[in-house]
């Protein structure tokens, strides 16, 4: 829930909220529900996707050996519920283009209330530093959502009509406010990357005619790759002015610490995992050891990957790993702009610095499968099994 006090004592972490254990469940019936009439479809993505449902049935057998087997299946369920949930929508959705409508109703109304609350609400900003939340319960939480709600905006900005631009720019620019007055770094490098990228790509198309373009994206990449890797090397002081910007020091806040005391710990099960969402559970021998050290009570290891690695060892990992290569493989299969395709590079990004995958309750997790699931729904759809009409029942 949004104002609330920062987490200060090991016992408030695991609060039980009971919204929650309605509302959860309800959807997830829901989805199950909405699936029935379209189940051969969707079977039929299941099916040609492969290592989404490979992750999540690999996530569900190390639950059997995980310290807290019943909290780890009602997670695993918490988290495959949102995969059911956008499998649902995009089959009841003619494309998932046509889903970028119901993003924005939201974001709008989260984007607008999340300002004005930071102006009027003492809770909508942390009380120990000089950062936004708004309607999150975090300021990193609040900039990966500002983040999301920006590249929708811009997104919006394609549209003829001259009032849509103009309410499109402005929710852009109030999502960038939000953006920077949240404070969070990694969303903030995130959304310079994503114009970069725009940039680059904008630059592709100018050049495509004359049989350049694709020569001159790499042509710079390159060059850029090279001035940032030659500048970190050659010049001492950039570390330094790099880490200050940023306002965190070498350590990246203590992060660095906190990684290694997870991956020791990975290290005891490298190959199986410790169970799926079986580690940071308050009351976990490792969980309360490292309370102990790291006063802040981290509730993730703040890099997804090793979080991967911990839960699901080196077979989830490599599953996972499989799954991004192979939507690679597939993106250019697509032949039309496809918007989601930045939610998917954006979180991998982001999970470098933040546990945002395949765990409860988050934004830019969420988004990530649903993107994924979002360009292979729109890949099968002129295939085979889906002559059939959509979801008609």
């Amino acid at each position: 829930m949004p104002f609330q006090e920062k987490i200060t004592d090991v016992t408030d972490i695991e609060t039980s909220n009971p919204l929650k254990q309605l509302l959860f469940p309800l959807l997830f019936i829901a989805g199950l529900v909405s699936l029935i009439p379209c189940r051969r479809q969707a079977i039929g993505i299941l099916k040609s996707e492969k290592f989404l449902a490979l992750f999540f049935l690999w996530a569900l057998v190390t639950v059997s050996w995980s310290n807290f087997p019943f909290i780890s299946l009602k997670r695993w369920i918490q988290v495959v519920g949102p995969a059911i949930i956008s499998l649902g929508i995009l089959m009841h959705s003619d494309s998932a283009e046509e889903v970028k409508r119901y993003f924005r109703i939201i974001l709008a109304f989260y984007i607008s209330i999340s300002l004005v609350s930071v102006f009027i609400v003492p809770g909508a900003v942390h009380s120990d530093m000089a950062a936004w939340k708004g309607l999150a319960s975090h300021k990193n939480t609040l900039g990966q959502i500002s983040l999301v709600a920006a590249i929708f905006w811009f997104d919006a900005l394609k549209t003829d009509s001259w009032k849509k631009k103009i309410v499109s720019s402005a929710l852009l620019l109030m999502s960038v406010v939000l953006l920077i007055g949240s404070h969070s770094m990694t969303s903030f490098l995130n959304f310079a990357v994503w114009l970069f990228l725009m940039l680059l790509f904008g630059l592709d198309k100018l050049f495509r005619p004359l049989n350049i373009g694709r020569f001159y994206s790499f042509f710079i990449f390159f060059i850029i790759i090279v001035l940032v890797v030659s500048t970190v090397f050659f010049v001492p002081n950039v570390k330094a002015l790099f880490f200050d910007f940023m306002g965190k020091d070498a350590t990246f806040t203590g992060r660095m610490e906190l990684w290694q005391a997870v991956f020791d710990h990975a290290k005891e099960n490298i190959f199986t995992g410790c169970g799926f969402a079986g580690f940071w559970i308050v009351g976990n021998r490792p969980v309360m050891d490292l309370f102990d050290f790291f006063i802040w009570l981290p509730n993730e290891a703040h890099q997804g990957y090793l979080d991967i690695l911990n839960e699901t060892g080196l077979v989830g990992l490599g599953l996972f790993i499989l799954l991004v290569v192979f939507y690679a493989v597939h993106l250019p299969r697509l032949k039309k702009p496809h918007l989601w395709k930045w939610f998917v590079l954006l979180v991998l990004i982001i999970n470098f610095f933040e546990s945002t995958l395949f765990v409860l309750n988050n934004v830019t997790g969420v988004l990530f499968t649903f993107s994924y699931l979002a360009l292979f729904t729109e890949i099968h759809k002129d295939r085979s099994f889906w002559r059939e009409s959509l979801c008609n029942s």
